[in-house]
């Protein structure tokens, strides 16, 4: 099986701008102190609040591009062999596996020694298995881990949507039904409990609870079918696919966060308001972002050489940033820094993101790099 597709730029670029949205809104409030800058200084603090919906967006935008490529790989493998054996789906896991949890298990090491000594809290053995937040909210430990839950537990289910699809005379049909179904499934489930929330908040009791959240990987898959059994459509329609998701992505994420803004607040006042936002909220991001990824298919290589360059080392390294930005390297400066001063947090900041550069490229180099060298191997 092929796991390894050639780099896209188009997907290259849109995995760097997901992980600069998600650390870029953790750690934008190290700049809060720029309010106090004369004249500018209250556009400034404007335009920091703007960015605070960049992780949510950020976060969906992996998801959704993770399924759409497996996804691809799947779907290959599903027409080169009719259907997918069970050795094939073993292979599948083995591969991802190699890919993900390598890094993450390091870095849990790290994060249960900085727990222990340093944060003086427990770490929980249920983030070995990524039951932490299987049904229930995420606990404040490693906050990064709630996303790889959700992504881990949709690369142990989804490939068997293709295995019993595989069974069918017409596969392709079949594939298609059992992806709507799937997706279904979980629509329904947040419009069901919208009616009566288990968990009062939309963010850490719908949007972070893996039972919820099943489907986010598989709004990527839906497009990835679509791309491949209809390019030609696609392909031809790609540019009004970009703009409507575009729009739906800055309208939800706009509703999103006028609805939870202090100022507004129509979360937690507004009957209806709940109510919308908690069943449609996280069926509609994926699916706006979903129709941006055929665009980024297309994208052609830049001619300026460090742009490209950039970006790709960026997406390269965007899984090892993800992993070590937050509850590593930020929480751990916030510990013992403090930066009350426009020019101090500057200069925190700068220093903030240059270590966790350097710690991707570490993690990147000894943990990932090695093992995926494993992968072509076994591959």
């Amino acid at each position: 099986m092929d796991t390894a597709p050639k780099r896209i730029f188009g997907l290259d670029l849109v995995r760097a701008i997901a992980i600069s949205m998600v650390v870029i809104s953790h750690s934008i409030e190290i700049l809060l102190p720029l309010r106090q800058v004369p004249v500018i200084g209250y556009s400034l603090g404007k335009l920091i609040a703007l960015t605070y919906p960049f992780g949510v967006m950020g976060v969906e935008l992996f998801f959704v591009l993770s399924g759409f490529l497996i996804g691809s790989i799947l779907i290959r493998e599903f027409i080169t062999n009719d259907t997918l054996h069970k050795s094939t789906i073993l292979h599948f896991w083995k591969m991802r596996w190699l890919r993900t949890l390598p890094a993450y298990y390091t870095v849990l090491l790290i994060v249960y020694v900085l727990n222990k000594f340093v944060y003086l809290k427990s770490t929980g053995f249920s983030f070995l298995f990524f039951t932490q937040n299987l049904w229930t909210p995420h606990p404040p430990t490693f906050g990064e881990a709630w996303s790889l839950s959700i992504e881990e537990w949709s690369y142990l289910i989804l490939p068997f949507l293709f295995w019993f699809s595989g069974k069918s005379e017409n596969k392709k049909r079949s594939l298609i039904i059992s992806l709507v179904v799937y997706l279904s499934i979980f629509v329904l489930v947040r419009i069901v409990n919208a009616f009566d929330p288990i968990y009062p908040s939309l963010d850490k009791g719908i949007r972070k609870v893996v039972l919820f959240r099943l489907d986010a990987v598989a709004w990527g898959i839906l497009m990835a079918y679509l791309h491949h059994f209809y390019t030609e459509r696609i392909r031809n329609n790609q540019t009004s696919l970009f703009l409507i998701g575009l729009l739906g992505v800055v309208t939800i994420s706009g509703l999103n966060y006028v609805g939870t803004h202090p100022s507004f607040n129509f979360y937690h006042t507004g009957r209806s308001y709940h109510f919308l936002m908690d069943a449609f909220l996280y069926t509609l991001h994926p699916f706006f972002f979903t129709l941006i990824l055929p665009y980024a298919c297309y994208v052609g290589h830049p001619k300026n050489r460090l742009f490209a360059q950039f970006i790709t080392k960026t997406s390269i390294l965007s899984y090892s940033l993800y992993l070590t930005h937050g509850y590593i390297i930020l929480h751990l400066m916030k510990k013992f820094f403090f930066a009350e001063k426009p020019l101090e947090s500057i200069v925190f900041f700068i220093v903030y993101i240059l270590i966790s550069i350097l710690s991707a490229i570490t993690l990147n180099k000894f943990i990932e790099i090695p093992f995926l060298k494993l992968r072509e191997k076994i591959k």
